[in-house]
Formats: C-alpha cells, sequence, structure tokens
C-alpha cells in the first residue's frame, strides 16, 4: 500500500497537494499547491521529490518496481542544489541499469 501511495504522489495522483500541479499560463508542470502559497514553493518541492526518491529506492531495493520514478530522479539529478544533484545521482544509479534509456 505505500508503493500505491508513493506513486500516486509522484504522479501527482492525490489529493493532497503535494503531486504536480500547473501553474497558471505556465506549460511547465511543478510540483507542490498552486499558486506559490508558503513562501518558497520550488525548494520545497524538490524536497519533497528527494524524499520520495529516497523512499522509491527503498521500494527498488525490496524488490518492487519502482521505474515510475525515474524521470524524476533524472529531473533531480539536473537540479541546481548540490543535495538535490546528489540523490537525483544516487537513485539513478543505483536503479537504472546501464542500458537504459534514461541512463546519461
Amino acid at each position: 500500500s505505500e508503493i500505491i501511495t508513493l506513486k500516486k504522489k509522484l504522479d501527482g495522483s492525490s489529493g493532497g497537494g503535494g503531486g504536480l500541479m500547473m501553474s497558471p499560463g505556465s506549460p511547465i508542470p511543478t510540483m507542490g499547491t498552486p499558486g506559490g502559497k508558503g513562501g518558497n514553493n520550488a525548494l520545497g518541492s524538490k524536497k519533497k521529490a528527494r524524499e520520495f526518491l529516497v523512499r522509491l529506492l527503498y521500494v527498488e531495493m525490496l524488490g518492487h518496481d519502482g521505474s515510475f520514478g525515474f524521470i524524476k530522479a533524472v529531473e533531480l539529478a539536473a537540479a541546481q542544489s548540490i543535495m538535490h544533484k546528489k540523490t537525483g545521482y544516487l537513485i539513478c544509479s543505483c536503479c537504472l541499469s546501464p542500458d537504459h534509456e534514461f541512463r546519461f
């Protein structure tokens, strides 16, 4: 059940506002609540993504399929913050096979 919850949060289909949202006038979806409530919304969304991806690593370590979050790991590896970048690279190196299409 935790795997399903994690998948919903990464896909943005949860009702809690922690998923992907479209900002008005922007073609790029962002994580978090619309309108930028809570101050630094971009930093908060990266922190949540990092937390969910660490959970994804545990899911993969337990032998379950966590491929639904691989694209988020690649996106986090391209972040500006060194902590987010390190987490993204860790998830990519542990979860993606050498011949995976997301491998860079």
